[in-house]
């Protein structure tokens, strides 16, 4: 088979060795690929278009939380490359586009468990509504990112709605006197 390339002459595989002169050149230039300067553009932080592709993919994750959100999805969004998405946002906010959904699902839901006009207030209500399928997995998030149960907090939050009607009744009735200490 013969071979050609950036003249270092053409020979046969099979055949005869590359000339001495032709072992130079390519000596020549394999050192100096190796040993030149690395490119500036590869060595910046975080660059303007990484925030660009950030802030697409939270608009479009904040506009479409109902529903389940793949990365893929986010990407298009973005108009980025999956492995591009995932360098822009561990590079701006040091974590996964995916582990960015659940963190803002979270807090959504956190938020969802202290309604002031629902009385019916679920846990599992609150987290379909916001796209969290999975309860167990949710409830597992909920406590790593929040320290306890997405129940524990809509326990105390409605725990702390029954403390202030009680109070406004007393506060009504005028029965303040009466139960001070």
């Amino acid at each position: 088979m013969p071979w050609i390339h950036r003249g270092f002459g053409v020979g046969d595989l099979g055949g005869s060795a590359p000339s001495a002169d032709a072992c130079r050149r390519a000596l020549r230039l394999a050192v100096g690929h190796f040993t030149r300067a690395p490119r500036r553009d590869l060595l910046r932080g975080p660059s303007d278009e990484y925030a660009r592709i950030v802030e697409q993919a939270r608009d479009y994750v904040m506009a479409h939380l109902k529903r389940p959100i793949a990365v893929e999805e986010m990407a298009r969004a973005a108009f980025a490359s999956q492995r591009t998405l995932y360098r822009a946002f561990r590079s701006v906010l040091g974590e996964s586009p995916a582990s960015f959904v659940r963190r803002v699902r979270l807090h959504r839901i956190r938020k969802g468990l202290a309604p002031r006009d629902e009385i019916a207030c679920t846990v599992s209500r609150v987290a379909y509504r916001n796209g969290m399928m999975q309860l167990g997995r949710m409830a597992r998030w909920y406590r790593e990112v929040f320290g306890e149960l997405p129940s524990k907090t809509l326990a105390e939050v409605q725990a702390g709605r029954a403390r202030r009607r009680v109070m406004e009744v007393v506060r009504e009735k005028g029965l303040a006197e009466a139960l001070a200490p």
